[in-house]
């Protein structure tokens, strides 16, 4: 099969196999059955792609070649569906046309962890695209976009590179102060991840580590930019109790401190943001409140870690 193309050796009818409505099928979508449209198609085909491999896996006789001819449909049939996407947020027809050949091999090769019954196949190649289309923008720019692999992986480093955490306020941080940092940090990711939805915690990780902006997330994913914005900060709020919530992340000498300097602060905790977050921290292992004023301690929870002197937390804060 040649670059992402489709090889003409066996380019053959696959309608015959999968059987796509035509004109000739009027009388079904008379009779109330409609036909697919571009999008049903192409799910039909992965499904097949997919079958295919897994055959192909087992070494069955003419899995191979099966797979191949699925794989080229698929492409076929994909190419004017993803260059489209691509060409709305590049406007450079060379790059856009780099970029789509990239998109389709990163498909091919990733095909496998495409789980049809949670998504459809549509949504799962959109963020594909999307993440493609700014990797690229990004190299070109040379802006760093980080990882949460990276973030947290303690090699590959070096005096002109530093990590998140090395780049904190203290010119020189022992050994020990770098590790405790990063178990903090992986502690805030694990009470994110915990906290949050699959959506939501793409949303978080995306605008606060790597400073998507909010077009770029409703593009990723799909959705209106106001329900980004308001589900980042249902994110925040939620993610900040967690933290707070957790004696291993933050003291309560730290916390102590961050109020007294909220209090000082333009923004202050009011009365009763104070009374419920310190009686939150007052209970055994910092148990939350009720649901009646669960609102109330998360935007607590949120102003307070503004004023944590911790780098870090402002990454997860904004």
């Amino acid at each position: 099969m040649g670059y992402c193309g489709v090889n003409a050796r066996v380019r053959t009818p696959l309608i015959d196999t999968i059987r796509y409505p035509h004109a000739r099928d009027t009388d079904r979508e008379v009779a109330g059955v409609r036909p697919m449209d571009d999008w049903q198609s192409i799910q039909v085909l992965v499904e097949q792609v997919q079958d295919c491999q897994q055959q192909a896996a087992q070494g069955l006789d003419g899995a191979a070649e099966r797979l191949e001819l699925a794989q080229d449909r698929l492409v076929e049939q994909l190419r004017p569906q993803i260059h489209g996407l691509i060409r709305r947020m590049v406007r450079n027809p060379d790059l856009a046309q780099d970029i789509l050949q990239e998109v389709l091999l990163l498909v091919l090769r990733t095909l496998g962890n495409y789980d049809r019954y949670r998504a459809p196949f549509r949504q799962w190649v959109a963020r594909v695209a999307i993440h493609e289309v700014y990797r690229q923008l990004r190299s070109q720019s040379q802006c760093l976009e980080v990882s949460e692999a990276e973030l947290l992986d303690p090699e590959g480093e070096d005096d002109e590179t530093l990590s998140p955490l090395e780049s904190a306020p203290d010119p020189a941080p022992t050994p020990g102060t770098v590790a405790a940092y990063r178990e903090r940090l992986n502690l805030i990711l694990e009470c994110a991840r915990a906290s949050l939805d699959e959506e939501a915690y793409t949303i978080w990780y995306e605008y606060l580590c790597n400073g998507t902006p909010h077009e770029q997330l409703a593009l990723l994913m799909n959705r209106r930019e106001d329900w980004v914005r308001q589900t980042l900060h249902r994110a925040r709020l939620k993610v900040a109790a967690a933290i707070v919530l957790h004696p291993a992340i933050l003291s309560d000498e730290e916390i102590n401190a961050a109020i007294d300097r909220c209090q000082r602060s333009r923004d202050p905790l009011s009365q009763e943001e104070l009374a419920v977050l310190r009686q939150s921290l007052a209970t055994h292992s910092r148990q939350p409140p009720g649901w009646r004023q669960i609102n109330l301690f998360r935007q607590a929870c949120l102003k307070v870690l503004s004023w944590v002197e911790l780098c870090l937390l402002l990454i997860f804060v904004g």
